[in-house]
Protein backbone atom coordinates (compact mmCIF):
# COMPACT_ATOMS: atom_id res chain seq x y z
CA UNK A 1 0.00 0.00 0.00
CA UNK A 2 2.66 2.30 0.80
CA UNK A 3 4.72 2.32 -2.78
CA UNK A 4 0.96 2.27 -3.97
CA UNK A 5 1.00 5.91 -3.11
CA UNK A 6 4.04 6.62 -4.94
CA UNK A 7 4.35 9.23 -7.20
CA UNK A 8 5.33 6.23 -9.77
CA UNK A 9 2.17 5.10 -9.85
CA UNK A 10 -0.32 7.64 -9.92
CA UNK A 11 -2.50 7.06 -12.47
CA UNK A 12 -1.79 3.62 -12.40
CA UNK A 13 -4.20 0.66 -11.58
CA UNK A 14 -3.05 -1.68 -8.71
CA UNK A 15 -2.43 -4.73 -10.16
CA UNK A 16 0.05 -3.10 -12.95
CA UNK A 17 1.67 -1.31 -10.23
CA UNK A 18 2.38 -4.19 -8.08
CA UNK A 19 4.02 -6.18 -10.94
CA UNK A 20 6.06 -3.05 -11.97
CA UNK A 21 7.22 -2.99 -8.18
CA UNK A 22 7.65 -6.86 -8.17
CA UNK A 23 9.83 -6.36 -11.54
CA UNK A 24 12.00 -3.73 -10.13
CA UNK A 25 13.00 -5.85 -6.96
CA UNK A 26 14.41 -8.48 -9.38
CA UNK A 27 16.36 -5.53 -11.16
CA UNK A 28 17.48 -4.82 -7.46
CA UNK A 29 18.67 -8.70 -6.50
CA UNK A 30 20.53 -8.80 -10.35
CA UNK A 31 22.76 -5.43 -9.03
CA UNK A 32 22.67 -5.16 -4.71
CA UNK A 33 26.04 -5.59 -3.00
CA UNK A 34 25.09 -5.96 0.45
CA UNK A 35 27.32 -4.78 3.36
CA UNK A 36 30.02 -7.41 4.60
CA UNK A 37 30.12 -7.08 8.39
CA UNK A 38 33.98 -8.16 8.37
CA UNK A 39 35.43 -6.62 4.89
CA UNK A 40 33.74 -3.40 5.33
CA UNK A 41 33.63 -3.04 9.57
CA UNK A 42 35.77 0.07 9.46
CA UNK A 43 32.93 1.97 7.94
CA UNK A 44 30.00 3.46 9.33
CA UNK A 45 26.69 2.64 8.22
CA UNK A 46 23.31 1.16 9.55
CA UNK A 47 21.15 -1.47 8.40
CA UNK A 48 17.37 -1.56 8.46
CA UNK A 49 16.18 -5.42 8.14
CA UNK A 50 12.23 -6.14 7.16
CA UNK A 51 11.22 -2.53 7.60
CA UNK A 52 12.34 -1.88 10.65
CA UNK A 53 12.35 -5.60 12.22
CA UNK A 54 15.73 -5.59 12.77
CA UNK A 55 18.73 -3.22 12.88
CA UNK A 56 22.60 -3.40 12.74
CA UNK A 57 24.42 -0.38 13.26
CA UNK A 58 28.03 0.07 13.06
CA UNK A 59 30.88 2.19 14.13
CA UNK A 60 28.39 5.51 14.69
CA UNK A 61 30.61 8.18 15.80
CA UNK A 62 29.48 11.70 16.52
CA UNK A 63 26.19 13.20 16.84
CA UNK A 64 24.99 13.73 13.49
CA UNK A 65 24.99 9.86 12.79
CA UNK A 66 23.08 9.25 16.08
CA UNK A 67 20.77 11.56 15.52
CA UNK A 68 19.95 10.11 12.36
CA UNK A 69 20.18 6.22 13.68
CA UNK A 70 18.08 7.42 15.81
CA UNK A 71 15.57 9.35 13.91
CA UNK A 72 14.89 5.93 11.56
CA UNK A 73 14.82 3.61 14.53
CA UNK A 74 11.43 5.33 15.75
CA UNK A 75 9.70 5.34 12.38
CA UNK A 76 8.03 2.77 10.58
CA UNK A 77 5.25 3.03 7.81
CA UNK A 78 2.35 1.24 9.34
CA UNK A 79 -0.80 3.72 8.20
CA UNK A 80 -2.04 5.34 11.76
CA UNK A 81 -3.87 8.09 12.92
CA UNK A 82 -3.06 10.76 14.99
CA UNK A 83 -5.40 13.18 17.06
CA UNK A 84 -4.75 16.58 18.16
CA UNK A 85 -6.96 18.45 20.61
CA UNK A 86 -6.36 21.54 22.50
CA UNK A 87 -6.67 21.54 26.21
CA UNK A 88 -10.56 21.61 27.61
CA UNK A 89 -12.09 24.65 29.51
CA UNK A 90 -11.66 24.75 33.51
CA UNK A 91 -13.86 26.48 35.75
CA UNK A 92 -10.73 26.74 38.14
CA UNK A 93 -8.93 29.92 36.39
CA UNK A 94 -6.44 27.80 34.34
CA UNK A 95 -4.76 28.06 30.49
CA UNK A 96 -8.31 27.92 28.75
CA UNK A 97 -9.52 30.31 31.30
CA UNK A 98 -6.58 32.50 30.60
CA UNK A 99 -7.35 32.41 26.52
CA UNK A 100 -10.80 33.12 26.93
CA UNK A 101 -9.45 36.51 28.52
CA UNK A 102 -6.70 37.10 25.84
CA UNK A 103 -4.08 36.57 28.42
CA UNK A 104 -0.94 34.62 27.36
CA UNK A 105 0.91 31.72 29.04
CA UNK A 106 -0.41 29.85 31.94
CA UNK A 107 1.34 27.62 34.52
CA UNK A 108 0.62 24.98 36.94
CA UNK A 109 1.02 25.70 39.97
CA UNK A 110 4.45 26.59 41.02
CA UNK A 111 6.49 25.88 44.47
CA UNK A 112 8.25 30.10 44.89
CA UNK A 113 11.20 28.54 43.33
CA UNK A 114 9.59 28.35 40.39
CA UNK A 115 10.68 30.57 37.05
CA UNK A 116 8.07 31.89 34.80
CA UNK A 117 8.10 34.78 32.51
CA UNK A 118 7.40 38.26 33.05
CA UNK A 119 4.92 38.62 30.14
CA UNK A 120 3.33 35.65 32.02
CA UNK A 121 -0.34 35.71 32.25
CA UNK A 122 -0.67 39.17 30.68
CA UNK A 123 -2.78 40.45 27.58
CA UNK A 124 -1.32 41.81 24.64
CA UNK A 125 -2.41 45.16 25.25
CA UNK A 126 -0.57 45.03 29.16
CA UNK A 127 2.81 43.77 27.35
CA UNK A 128 2.07 46.71 24.69
CA UNK A 129 2.15 49.30 27.37
CA UNK A 130 5.09 47.85 29.65
CA UNK A 131 7.25 46.50 27.14
CA UNK A 132 6.57 48.08 23.82
CA UNK A 133 10.07 46.76 22.51
CA UNK A 134 9.01 43.27 23.01
CA UNK A 135 6.00 43.43 20.99
CA UNK A 136 8.58 44.71 18.25
CA UNK A 137 10.89 42.33 18.68
CA UNK A 138 8.51 39.77 18.12
CA UNK A 139 6.59 40.85 15.43
CA UNK A 140 10.32 40.65 13.62
CA UNK A 141 10.48 36.87 14.43
CA UNK A 142 8.08 34.86 16.08
CA UNK A 143 9.44 31.76 15.59
CA UNK A 144 12.61 32.55 17.45
CA UNK A 145 11.49 35.12 19.64
CA UNK A 146 11.65 34.51 23.65
CA UNK A 147 9.40 36.23 26.20
CA UNK A 148 11.77 37.86 28.94
CA UNK A 149 12.52 34.91 31.21
CA UNK A 150 10.53 32.87 28.72
CA UNK A 151 10.94 30.58 26.12
CA UNK A 152 10.84 30.99 22.15
CA UNK A 153 9.10 28.72 19.41
CA UNK A 154 12.35 27.44 18.36
CA UNK A 155 13.39 26.11 22.23
CA UNK A 156 10.18 24.55 22.39
CA UNK A 157 10.61 22.57 19.12
CA UNK A 158 13.86 21.40 20.86
CA UNK A 159 12.33 20.44 23.44
CA UNK A 160 9.56 18.34 21.34
CA UNK A 161 11.47 16.43 19.56
CA UNK A 162 11.42 13.39 22.30
CA UNK A 163 7.83 13.20 21.90
CA UNK A 164 7.45 13.65 18.55
CA UNK A 165 9.56 11.04 17.93
CA UNK A 166 7.18 8.77 20.50
CA UNK A 167 4.71 9.94 17.95
CA UNK A 168 6.63 8.33 14.84
CA UNK A 169 6.51 4.82 16.24
CA UNK A 170 2.73 5.40 18.40
CA UNK A 171 -0.03 3.71 16.25
CA UNK A 172 -2.87 5.77 17.07
CA UNK A 173 -2.96 8.34 19.44
CA UNK A 174 -4.83 11.72 20.88
CA UNK A 175 -2.78 14.33 21.90
CA UNK A 176 -4.49 17.09 24.18
CA UNK A 177 -1.70 20.03 24.42
CA UNK A 178 -1.45 23.79 24.40
CA UNK A 179 -1.54 25.97 21.48
CA UNK A 180 1.74 26.12 21.07
CA UNK A 181 2.64 22.60 21.26
CA UNK A 182 0.04 22.12 18.62
CA UNK A 183 1.69 24.31 16.54
CA UNK A 184 5.04 22.44 16.77
CA UNK A 185 3.28 18.92 15.80
CA UNK A 186 1.15 20.50 12.90
CA UNK A 187 4.54 21.99 11.55
CA UNK A 188 6.29 18.86 11.75
CA UNK A 189 3.82 16.29 10.41
CA UNK A 190 2.46 18.48 7.24
CA UNK A 191 6.25 19.63 6.68
CA UNK A 192 5.62 23.65 7.46
CA UNK A 193 8.50 26.09 8.02
CA UNK A 194 9.84 27.95 11.11
CA UNK A 195 8.39 30.86 9.54
CA UNK A 196 4.76 29.43 9.19
CA UNK A 197 4.67 27.56 12.37
CA UNK A 198 3.71 31.00 14.91
CA UNK A 199 0.50 31.17 12.67
CA UNK A 200 -0.95 28.01 12.21
CA UNK A 201 -4.38 27.80 13.25
CA UNK A 202 -5.23 25.57 16.32
CA UNK A 203 -8.60 26.47 17.28
CA UNK A 204 -10.31 25.65 20.59
CA UNK A 205 -13.19 22.96 20.74
CA UNK A 206 -11.69 21.21 17.54
CA UNK A 207 -10.27 17.62 17.25
CA UNK A 208 -7.24 17.59 14.15
CA UNK A 209 -7.42 14.24 12.31
CA UNK A 210 -3.67 14.09 10.82
CA UNK A 211 -3.10 10.68 8.34
CA UNK A 212 0.45 10.40 7.81
CA UNK A 213 1.42 8.97 4.35
CA UNK A 214 4.65 7.39 3.00
CA UNK A 215 4.26 10.23 -0.32
CA UNK A 216 2.93 13.67 -0.49
CA UNK A 217 1.16 16.00 2.19
CA UNK A 218 -0.32 14.75 5.69
CA UNK A 219 -3.27 16.70 5.30
CA UNK A 220 -5.83 17.61 9.01
CA UNK A 221 -9.02 16.97 8.81
CA UNK A 222 -11.20 19.35 10.98
CA UNK A 223 -14.44 19.30 13.12
CA UNK A 224 -15.74 21.78 15.55
CA UNK A 225 -17.95 20.69 19.03
CA UNK A 226 -16.80 19.34 22.33
CA UNK A 227 -18.69 16.43 22.76
CA UNK A 228 -17.22 14.58 19.44
CA UNK A 229 -14.35 13.50 17.70
CA UNK A 230 -14.09 14.62 14.20
CA UNK A 231 -12.55 13.16 11.12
Amino acid sequence: QVKLSSPDYRGRGQDEAVADFLQRIECYKATYEPLDDELDSALSYIKIFDVGLRYLANRVQGHVQSRTVYYLMNIHVTPRTIYLSRHGESQLGGQSQLNLRGRIGGDSDLSPRGQQGVCEEMTYEEIQERYPKELALRDQDKYRYRYPKGESYEDLVQRLEPVIMELERQENVLVVCHQAVMRCLLAYFLDKSADELPYLKCPLHTVLKLTPVAYGERHPRMGSGPPQIWG
